[in-house]
């Protein structure tokens, strides 16, 4: 699914369909910044009710949805290197780096441990 919206629209509905969890993120956006924030964090954590973003609230509001077949357009989840070779491949584009460069695993990024300096 793709899903094209205005931020003040889906708060909008997201009041009008869930105005249980508008409240906690309400409270979340006043804590932030504050001693209170991991705090009022946990607590909403802990306490969020599941719920279900299609079902839940775009099928309680028709009216405000539209849909339309997307034509001519490639979808790729690139959550894994060998889904960008594949989707370079169906494109039929040349990448700015070498392919072969996929076929071994990233190489996690650490970040450098605090160094303390003597003065």
């Amino acid at each position: 699914m793709v899903m094209v919206a205005k931020v003040e629209t889906l708060w909008s509905l997201g009041q009008q369909c869930f105005p249980e969890l508008v409240e906690r993120f309400e409270r979340l956006g006043r804590a932030i910044g504050t001693s209170e924030e991991a705090q009022t964090l946990e607590s909403i954590y802990q306490t969020m009710p599941n719920k279900n973003f299609s079902s839940d609230l775009l099928q309680r509001v028709p009216d405000r949805v539209a849909v339309t077949e997307l034509t001519n357009a490639l979808w790729s989840d690139w959550g894994r290197p060998e889904r960008i070779a594949e989707a370079l491949r169906r494109t039929g584009l040349t990448p700015t780096f070498p392919l072969d460069a996929l076929d071994s695993p990233f190489a996690p990024i650490h970040q450098a441990s605090p160094v303390a300096v003597k003065m």
